[in-house]
Order: C-alpha cells, then structure tokens, then sequence
C-alpha cells in the first residue's frame, strides 16, 4: 500500500516531465514565420496526444475500451494546451506593450535632447 501512496505522488511529476518533451524536440533559436509556429504547435500538441493515449493504454486503472474516457482525455489535453498559450499570448502581449510604452518615451527623450 505505501508504493501505491508514493505512485500517487509521484504521477503527477511523471505527467509533466513527459508533458515537456516536445520543447525538447521541437526547440529552434531561430524565429518561425506564423506558419511555421502554427505548424510546430500542432506537432507539439500531436506528440503530447500520443504519449498521453500511450500512458492511458498502458495504464492497468485507465478504461480505455470507454470511447468517453478518451475523448475526455484528448479535450483535456487540447483544453490545457489552448489554455496555455492564451495565458502566454496575453502575458507576452502585456510585455510588448510596456516595451514599446518605455521605446517611445526613449525615443522622445532623444528627440528632446538633440534640440
């Protein structure tokens, strides 16, 4: 019974370090054009599909012969990918601003000064 309280700790833990593995795949330094991010989310979002449908067919307590169970599993996962990325759109989209609120006001101070 102790292995079993441990594995319930432990689950979450195996979950997201499994959850991680495109980033590792997929990681570029260079910019992508809009196209090539898209294309790169979606193949992200497929890698994490397929080894979340392997944990959950490998899984002796996951009953995957219930088409529900999966489809549960496969929103859940495009729910919190999509959830993810609007969070990041949003925090990236508030940072740009602020930069570009700071660029301005450098801008003007250059202006100022060469008068």
């Amino acid at each position: 019974m102790i292995y079993h309280r441990h594995q319930a700790f432990a689950s979450p833990l195996i979950y997201a370090a499994l959850g991680v593995i495109p980033i590792f795949i997929f990681n570029q330094e260079k910019e992508l054009s809009v196209k090539g991010l898209i294309i790169r989310r979606v193949a992200e979002l497929a890698v994490i599909e397929t080894v979340f449908m392997g944990i959950a067919f490998a899984a002796d307590t996951i009953p995957t012969e219930k088409k529900g169970v999966l489809i549960g599993i496969a929103v859940g996962i495009i729910v919190v990918y999509g959830l993810t990325f609007l969070f990041e759109y949003v925090f990236e989209s508030m940072e740009s601003k602020l930069i570009n609120e700071d660029l301005f006001s450098y801008q003007k101070k250059q202006e100022n000064s060469c008068f």
